[in-house]
């Protein structure tokens, strides 16, 4: 992309009139963000958000489904101008927004649970009076739907960041060393490894979870999740404890903290699998991605600038997807005050003009060459 002055002179003009769009919509995610602590603080104190923090939650969700319309809008128009669909353009368009990409995928996703959040908080406003435990405890009861909308919005801030010239190609050889084919491929062997840790210790009749005073498919379902829990802190991390891998826990003897004691039946073979899966996973498997990470960084950075305008493309069309869908809703016009005329607007680092006396310099060398060559010519053909 970077090596062809007509495709970076269209993105650069793209970019200057898509920008200010894109800064404005990085503003309304980071105040999001900002009223997402807000909630979670409402949380920690057994309250509930006050009107004054869920109505901006709107605004925030107007904008998003703003953003996700305009293209929507725009596709629907070039349906319409290019191929004269029926009416099911919109729908058509609609899902060819969603599943242009799983970037796009999980944008639609972002918004449908933002609207879920802000449908249960406004319903428990509007229904339930201010006092009731029900309305105070909500969010301290169900405190994942308010962490994971926050643990997605804070994910989309940081890849928006990445359309920043000065973040983004510094940063993006790393993201794309660990989203590509090769490394998700090991990953995904790597997980396999995992697993297949995780149901060799499962064979072994060890209860990682104790249990007492819950009920059987509750205890049973835990047990399995904690094992699994367990053999990734030893396969991943190298966290863990002979002890909790025998299932038995450490006592208090003579007010001194004892080691547990061991399992007759499996304390050796636990002992053995741990050695055999810390040495594979945890030194061997797990070394070798930090290579291929490094060979993929490697790899990557040397074409980051293309990586950037490639990344920053798709935020320089959902700019200009929400610039023509505002004025198409308010009918802005743009008519020129000046006569119109073509120019080239581009990075000149990447593109660097000769000086005249350069200019002069490399016509006298092409000359002397073109002499030289003659004469050699001339003495072949005697």
């Amino acid at each position: 992309v970077m090596d062809n002055l007509l495709i970076n002179a269209i993105l650069c003009q793209g970019w200057e009139k898509a920008g200010r769009f894109f800064y404005f919509g990085v503003m309304v995610d980071v105040l999001c963000v900002i009223i997402l602590v807000l909630v979670g603080l409402a949380a920690r104190f057994e309250v509930f958000p006050s009107l004054k923090t869920l109505l901006p939650l709107t605004f925030f969700l107007f904008y998003s489904f703003l953003e996700l319309f305009s293209e929507v809008f725009h596709v629907y128009n070039s349906s319409i101008l290019w191929t004269n669909l029926s009416s099911k353009t919109v729908g058509s368009a609609t899902y060819k927004c969603a599943t242009r990409s799983l970037f796009a995928l999980f944008e639609w996703f972002m918004v449908g649970y933002q609207t879920l959040l802000w449908t249960l908080l406004m319903w428990y406003w509007f229904t339930l009076e201010s006092a009731s435990d029900e309305r105070r405890k909500f969010l301290k009861h169900h405190p994942i739907w308010n962490a994971a909308f926050m643990g997605f919005k804070t994910n989309q801030v940081t890849l928006k960041l990445l359309a920043v010239r000065r973040i983004g190609e510094n940063v993006l050889p790393a993201y794309r060393s660990i989203f590509n084919g090769v490394t998700m491929t090991f990953l995904f062997f790597l997980l396999q490894q995992v697993f297949n840790s995780f149901l060799v210790y499962y064979s072994i009749p060890v209860d990682v979870f104790d249990g007492e005073g819950f009920s059987s498919p509750y205890r049973d379902f835990e047990n399995v999740f904690m094992t699994f829990v367990t053999m990734f802190r030893l396969d991943i991390s190298g966290d863990f404890d002979i002890g909790d891998l025998d299932g038995q826990n450490q006592y208090i003897d003579n007010s001194e903290i004892q080691n547990a004691k061991e399992d007759k039946y499996h304390h050796r073979g636990i002992c053995f699998m741990y050695m055999v899966f810390t040495a594979f996973i945890g030194v061997g498997w797990l070394n070798l991605l930090i290579g291929l990470l490094n060979e993929r960084y490697n790899t990557f950075y040397t074409k980051r600038d293309h990586l950037f305008e490639t990344f920053r493309v798709v935020y320089t069309y959902k700019g200009l997807s929400v610039r023509s869908c505002l004025k198409w809703i308010f009918c802005w016009s743009e008519q020129e005050k000046k006569p119109p005329s073509a120019f080239f607007k581009y990075k000149k680092s990447k593109f660097p003009l000769h000086t005249p006396k350069e200019i002069v310099l490399q016509a006298q060398a092409s000359l002397l060459k073109k002499f030289q060559n003659d004469v050699a010519a001339d003495k072949k053909s005697e």
